[in-house]
Formats: C-alpha cells, structure tokens, sequence
C-alpha cells in the first residue's frame, strides 16, 4: 500500500518523472552503449517505500505534512537528523518576537528567517514560480581541454590502472561528499558503472542515512538505504575544517577526475574546497555540484530536501488549492539520475569542468508534461513498488535494489 493521504497530484507527477527517466535509454546508449532497465530505474524513484517492504521495516510515510505559519500560509519543515534542536531554537525566538509586539511571520518570512539559521524551512507555494523577481546571475560553466569525439569510448582523464571495478567507467576515479539520496544516487550509478567511488564523510557529520532502520536480524550496521546507495564505494573519514585533513582532501582531488558534493553553497568556500582550489589543484577536473535550487532563483542559498523543494515548486496543491505532501522525495532520485547523466555527458566531450544540477529544476522537468490529476491510479505505482521489491538483492544482511544499468 502506498502512504495514507498522498494526494493524487503526487502520483501524477511519478508519473510524468516515469515518463522521463525513459528518455535515459537514449542518453546512455549513445554516450556508453548502455540500455536502462525501466523497471528497476521506476523502483529506484520509490527506494524508500521499496526498501521498507523488501526489509519488513516499518512503511515509510510521506514527505512532512503541512505546517500552519504563525502569520498564514503553511511550510513545509523538513528536518535533517541534526536539526531538531536548532528548530525548537528558532521557534522560541519566533514566539518571543510576537509577544514583543512583532507581526506573526506568514509563510514566505517564516521560512526567510529559518533559512537563517540554515534550517530546511521552505513555503508551500501555487501556482510556478514568480518570474517577475531579477534572477541571480549564473556562474559560467568552465570548459576543459575538448575530449575525444562523441561516440568514443575513451573517456578523458583515465589513468591506467586506476580504478578496481569492471565496466565503462573503468579507470575513472571520483570522490564522494555527497550525503542522504540525490547525490549517493548519482555516485552509486557512477560505481556501478565501473568507477572507482570514494566516499568523503566527516567524523563529526556522517551521512544521515547512516543512521536509518535497518532489519533486526541483520545485526548493527548501517541504515538499508544507505547500504542500498552504498555498494562499490570506498570510504574516507575527512573533517575538512580541520587544516591537515583538508590538504589531505587536496592530494587526493589532485590525482581524481571527479569531484560530486551536495552541500549548499556557502559551505565548500568556507572549507576552503571551492572551485577555484580544486582546479589550482587539478585543472582538468570535472567539478559537480547538486543543488537544492539552480544560481538564478531567489533561493539559490536556501537549504532544502526534496520535500521542500516539492512544497516550492508551485505543484504541491490539491485541486482545492490546499497544500499536500509528495509521496516521497521524488525530486532527489530525479536530480540524481540527471546529475548521473550529466556527468557521462560532460566525460563525453571533455567539459565542462563545472556542472550543476538542483533538485527544483528536477521537479520542474518532471511536472511537464505532467497527466492531469486524477490520472494515475494508486494501484499503477503500486504495483511499480512489488515488482521492484521481487527484484530485490542482498547486501550488508539488507534487501536492496540492483543497478538500473546493463550494457547493451
């Protein structure tokens, strides 16, 4: 069964990101001479309700419901698994600036202050998003010596012998610092497509799926769904503010040909990693970033899951006009494949040196075109979920879904 009260408008737009993902097909069979299982790529946009069946773990729910703003509007509060504290925090001091006589913040300011304290707050919003705000300028893309033409099966940057794995991307070393879904997703593609994955975590922050259920008879261990993102990778422990270990960090995106984060975007130059030192340390480098919003939005800052950027989107309404929560994430899977796909593309012709993909933009792509609401039955995208379940495979003493990639 799906989650109780997932609006209909949700699944449509499962739908329209279905309908998408089978335009990967295409993609990779022209830059790898690779085909896309769909089914498995379908289970890959439902991987927590996946894992959750497969495990005999508790179902999981959909993304958070709603919250009314003290002033109108609603928000979506989407916390990471350090965040409560600081939230709590926050709302004392928004109680005590009310009672001082201040106005009660509407949805929109209310969400503005949280980001302050660089808290996953965002407004639920209808209707696409005000063009009439000047957009942020977007930080040209910087190209790479040009690389081997299309349909080359040399990818540029491959040193011999690098690498442990099989597959196209033999030989092609990438480091990791990416946390939760989008980016794990995109560097676990990355892996299984043969890449030699390296995944940075700092002590004092590990990934937060780290810390996810995990079934009981398999002993301690990582969350499912950290180990379903997590096959094929190596691990380094790395506290970046730390001077030594940050020029430990250096050496190793010296000898790399591809750098994935998916921090927001005061964080790598205040770890004195932007990406002006990562290409004095490596100029041929390819430097990706996923984001919760692109460069030229009004939120091009804002911290945010993909259940926040649903409530941004201006596609989280009932056809009342009510708020309503996604079924699941579903702009973190999106913006994962995609950045997956961007990355083959940019191997493909030797630049850019800097890529970027946002989770808003995902969501966008995926809601046009998008079916009508009322269109998909739940019963379609549950049946998408047993499939994917049957298809299950072990790893770490978890149930976890295979590779969407086969060669052709």
């Amino acid at each position: 069964m799906l989650p109780a009260g997932v609006p209909v408008r949700a699944l449509a737009l499962l739908h329209g990101a279905a309908e998408r993902l089978s335009a990967l097909d295409a993609a990779l069979g022209a830059a790898r001479r690779w085909r896309v299982d769909a089914e498995l790529a379908l289970g890959h946009l439902l991987l927590p309700m996946v894992v959750a069946e497969a495990n005999g773990l508790p179902p999981t729910e959909p993304t958070p419901a709603p919250r009314p703003a003290p002033g109108g509007g609603w928000v979506c509060v989407d916390l990471g698994p350090d965040d409560g504290e600081t939230f709590e925090r926050f709302c004392t001091v928004i109680d005590a600036q009310v009672r001082d006589g201040a106005l009660p913040p509407d949805a929109e300011s209310f969400a503005e202050q949280a980001q302050l304290w660089r808290l996953p707050v965002t407004p639920f919003r209808v209707g696409p998003p005000d063009e009439r705000r000047p957009p942020a300028p977007s930080p040209p893309d910087v190209p790479v010596a040009p690389g081997p033409a299309t349909g080359s099966t040399d990818v540029p940057g491959t040193r011999a012998g690098a690498g442990t794995g099989t597959g196209p991307l033999h030989g092609i070393r990438v480091l990791d610092l990416t946390a939760m879904w989008a980016g794990p997703l995109a560097t676990w593609l990355l892996a299984q497509a043969g890449a030699e994955v390296t995944k940075v975590e700092a002590a004092r922050r590990p990934d937060g799926l780290r810390r996810g259920a995990r079934p009981v008879q398999a002993g301690p261990g990582p969350g499912a769904l950290f180990v379903a993102l997590d096959h094929g990778k190596d691990h380094r422990t790395l506290d970046l503010d730390e001077p030594a270990q940050r020029a430990t960090f250096l050496d190793l995106v010296a000898d790399a040909d591809i750098v994935v984060d998916n921090l927001s975007r005061r964080v790598r130059p205040n770890l004195g990693i932007d990406a002006a030192t990562l290409r004095r340390h490596n100029p041929h480098l390819l430097d990706v970033s996923i984001r919760a919003y692109p460069a030229d939005r009004p939120e091009a800052d804002w911290v945010a899951y993909g259940g926040g950027v649903h409530a941004t989107s201006g596609l989280a309404a009932r056809p009342d006009g009510s708020p309503a929560p996604a079924a699941l994430p579903y702009p973190d899977p999106l913006a994962g494949f995609e950045t997956f796909v961007g990355i083959l593309a940019a191997l493909q012709r030797g630049g850019p040196a800097r890529l970027e993909r946002s989770l808003q933009q995902a969501a966008e792509a995926a809601a046009s075109p998008c079916p009508a609401p009322g269109t998909v039955d739940p019963a379609v995208v549950a049946a998408w979920r047993r499939r994917a379940v049957a298809r299950a495979v072990e790893r770490d003493g978890c149930l976890v879904l295979p590779s969407p990639l086969e060669a052709a």
